[in-house]
C-alpha cells in the first residue's frame, strides 16, 4: 500500500511539470511565428534623426524660421536639397545616402510635405492642394474653407508654428506637446507587405508607427499618398482642376482667405 501510495504522490508531481513542457514539435511550430515580421530597420531611424537635426539647423538659418519647402511637383515628396546639402556636411553625415533616401531611393518611399499636419482631414486636403498646384505655386499657407462657413488654415513647417496648433492655451508644456506630435519625415508602407514605418517629428524624436494606425499612418491617407507618387512623369504631370480636388477632399480650399481675415 506505501508503494502504492509513493507512486501516485510521484505521478501527481512530475506530469503537471510535464505537461508544462513544451515539445520539440511544438517548439518548430512556434518559431515561424516568431520571426515572420523582421524588427524595424534601426539605420533607418538613425538617418532620420540625423535628417531632423539638420532641417532643425536649416529652419535656424532660414527667414522666418521655415523648414525647406517640398520639392515642386505633384509627386515628389522630399524637401528642395538646395541648402540642406551643405547643413548635413556640417554635421559629418553621409549627405548622399541621406539624401538618396529622402529620395525614396533606398529600398523604402518617404515623404515630406513641408505643412504642419497633424490629422487626416488636413492632410488630405493638402495633397489635394499639392496635386492641383502647379510647380513653383507652393510654398505658402494653405486655407480649406469648411462647409459649415469659415475656414482652416494649414501653415507652413516653421519655427513657432506649434502656437497655432495648441488646444490648452493654459498648459504651459502644450507649445513641446504639440511639436511632438507634428509628423515631418514619414515612411510609406509597401502596399504589398509593410506594417509600418519610421516617423520623425517636430520636436526631433523618432518612432515607429504600424500601418494601418494613427496619423500619418491611415489607411486612407497612406492610400491618396501611394496614388500621388506613383504618377507617371512626376514633376511634368498636369494640375487636377480645382473641381475634380474640391470634390475629391470634400472641402473647398484657395490660396488665402480675404485681407481682413487673413492670419499668418
Amino acid at each position: 500500500l506505501s508503494i502504492a501510495l509513493a507512486l501516485i504522490l510521484v505521478s501527481c508531481t512530475v506530469m503537471p511539470l510535464a505537461a508544462l513542457r513544451p515539445t520539440a514539435r511544438n517548439a518548430q511550430a512556434e518559431a515561424p511565428s516568431l520571426s515572420r515580421k523582421p524588427a524595424p530597420d534601426a539605420g533607418r531611424e538613425t538617418m532620420l534623426k540625423q535628417i531632423g537635426l539638420s532641417l532643425k539647423m536649416y529652419a535656424g538659418e532660414s527667414q522666418g524660421g521655415r523648414f525647406p519647402a517640398k520639392t515642386s511637383g505633384p509627386s515628389a515628396f522630399h524637401p528642395e536639397m538646395e541648402g540642406l546639402v551643405h547643413l548635413l556636411d556640417e554635421k559629418g553625415a553621409d549627405a548622399s545616402e541621406l539624401i538618396a533616401y529622402l529620395k525614396g531611393q533606398r529600398g523604402v518611399k518617404v515623404c515630406y510635405l513641408g505643412y504642419a499636419v497633424t490629422d487626416e482631414k488636413s492632410g488630405l486636403a493638402l495633397l489635394e492642394e499639392v496635386s492641383g498646384y502647379t510647380d513653383k505655386e507652393l510654398p505658402h499657407d494653405v486655407y480649406v474653407s469648411r462647409a459649415e462657413g469659415g475656414y482652416d488654415t494649414i501653415y507652413l513647417l516653421r519655427e513657432g508654428v506649434e502656437r497655432f496648433l495648441i488646444t490648452d492655451i493654459n498648459d504651459p508644456a502644450g507649445s513641446a506637446i504639440t511639436q511632438s506630435e507634428i509628423p515631418v519625415v514619414w515612411e510609406v508602407p509597401d502596399p504589398r507587405d509593410g506594417d509600418g514605418g519610421w516617423v520623425l517629428y517636430m520636436d526631433g524624436h523618432v518612432e515607429w508607427k504600424s500601418y494601418p494606425g494613427e496619423f500619418p499612418m491611415t489607411e486612407t491617407f497612406i492610400t491618396r499618398l501611394r496614388e500621388l507618387m506613383a504618377s507617371p512623369a512626376a514633376d511634368e504631370a498636369a494640375p487636377l482642376p480645382r473641381a475634380a480636388a474640391t470634390r475629391r477632399s470634400g472641402m473647398s480650399a484657395r490660396r488665402r482667405p480675404t485681407s481682413a481675415a487673413r492670419t499668418v
